[in-house]
């Protein structure tokens, strides 16, 4: 296995805190071990050091949490920054037992350092709701940044007014400061109505448009965006406002040297079987925000990880199911107008990246790649584009046979994995670029248009990879398949 999507050794990596400094990205994290057993209850945060993305140096604990009795049992999501060479670390502290004794479960805490290694905590400055407002409950997830324009620094928080609907009183709170110390509740950014608590709140300014990303689990667990021509709003919502699907969550960004990344976590599964339950961490997922010209975002596969993968593997038609295959310049012209047609190109390794064009002749059915599938074309996981739908989807075969010997309640017979989907602009249902990069259980497909869709493949075993069309004719041409050389 490569280290594609980087995890800790002995657990697995949640929310992450970015911060870029001298060609070096500190990636602070959230760390959890899936054993309650073994570990003792709480959560720290933690550190590695990037400068590529694919050599990591894991520092391991920088912050550490305390026990029942204290507010700080667990550390949750946050922000540093820097100020006159000192940094300063913003987290939430929570304690999910302290509500039973009338007392907060989160408040928002403060430490500092000297060279991003060594945390000395402040809790003199720690600040809560005064529960007039807002819920003395849901208060976390700040980010600090300064603001050039009004002189002084923003904190933006998840926070959930005291009175209105139950499921829709969150809101992205704003507090401003001069000092880092001294904080004053100002009116909300970002107050829809329609959410819980919209959280992992980040703010930035790309040209004239100012952008705030959350994550939600209202209506889907999703990471989206709005965006303005003022910190304050009005915010618009774009009519494609999300960057990936249910597998990618409390993604956070942060520039590099006129770049800016976005950092999510792609969650395991329970009992590491396709139909487990979500589980909370998993492995870094790393995309590179893009603008368009209308000012909406999209995002696109790392050049780092890409240029890691230099191994060509050859690529031959090994058989195909069902429809017809037509030979046409560099590529070929699958016909599966009133089938399913699926082409094997071969077996693929632990881990690479697939690239391809492709045209369509009719968006009447659904086309993509075909993963992970057995030689008679029984199983797979399938990535299929829907331009009738405008959509990408994860899905599968078989959907309803559980394959590992885990007890999971229910069987899910949905045609696609729940949330495992994403909306695609309608350029791209004409013709466009698919790259897909995998390592193990995680697989990443992006488009042209700036989608991406994170999943996990758990159940099916199978080595062998191609492409398929459904009830359409596609051309698909400049296929390569690249491994990374110590793989063979």
């Amino acid at each position: 296995m490569a280290n594609t999507f980087f995890k800790p050794k002995d657990g697995y990596l949640a929310d992450c805190m970015p911060f870029y400094h001298k060609g070096v990205f500190y990636i602070f994290y959230l760390k959890d071990y899936h054993d309650k057993e073994k570990y003792p209850e709480g959560v720290s945060w933690n550190l590695a050091c990037t400068k590529d993305f694919i050599h990591f140096e894991d520092k391991g604990e920088v912050l550490k949490h305390h026990g029942k009795n204290d507010q700080d049992l667990y550390l949750y999501t946050g922000c540093v920054t820097e100020r006159e060479d000192i940094y300063h670390m913003f987290y939430v502290s929570h304690n999910p037992y302290f509500p039973q004794q009338g007392k907060p479960r989160q408040g928002i805490c403060h430490a500092i350092s000297t060279d991003l290694l060594h945390w000395n905590r402040c809790p003199e400055d720690d600040f809560f709701s005064s529960g007039s407002e807002y819920e003395i409950d849901d208060w976390r997830d700040p980010l600090v940044f300064w603001n050039e324009e009004e002189k002084r620094y923003w904190m933006l928080f998840a926070a959930k007014r005291v009175s209105g609907p139950p499921k829709g009183r969150g809101v992205t709170a704003l507090a401003v400061s001069s000092d880092l110390i001294h904080w004053e509740i100002c009116d909300p950014i970002y107050d829809s109505g329609r959410y819980i608590v919209p959280e992992c709140p980040d703010m930035f300014c790309i040209g004239e448009w100012w952008y705030l990303i959350f994550s939600e689990f209202s209506d889907e667990f999703m990471t989206r965006y709005r965006m303005a021509k003022s910190p304050y709003g009005p915010w618009i919502e774009p009519e494609k406002d999300t960057f990936d699907g249910r597998a990618f969550y409390a993604a956070k960004t942060c520039e590099a040297d006129g770049s800016r990344y976005l950092l999510g976590w792609n969650p395991t599964r329970k009992g590491n079987t396709d139909f487990g339950d979500w589980e909370w961490g998993g492995s870094l997922i790393v995309h590179k925000l893009f603008q368009r010209p209308d000012g909406t975002l999209g995002v696109s596969l790392i050049k780092e990880l890409t240029e890691s993968f230099t191994k060509n593997i050859e690529i031959n038609i090994q058989d195909t199911y069902l429809g017809s295959v037509d030979m046409e310049g560099d590529g070929f012209v699958v016909n599966g107008e009133s089938t399913l047609s699926t082409v094997n190109l071969g077996k693929m390794p632990e881990a690479g990246i697939i690239s391809l064009d492709y045209e369509v002749y009719d968006e009447k059915g659904g086309f993509g790649l075909w993963i992970r599938g057995s030689e008679d074309f029984e199983e797979g996981y399938y990535f299929r584009i829907e331009p009738h739908k405008q959509r990408v989807v994860m899905d599968m075969w078989p959907r309803d046979r559980i394959t590992d010997p885990v007890q999971i309640s229910g069987r899910d017979t949905n045609p696609y994995r729940p949330g495992l989907y994403q909306m695609i602009l309608p350029d791209v249902c004409e013709k466009g670029h698919i790259e897909f990069i995998f390592d193990d259980s995680v697989g990443v497909l992006y488009l042209t248009d700036g989608t991406a869709l994170n999943t996990r493949m758990y159940s099916l075993k199978g080595e062998n990879w191609g492409v398929f069309t459904r009830n359409t004719k596609v051309l698909f041409s400049n296929i390569q398949l690249r491994t990374i050389e110590s793989l063979g």
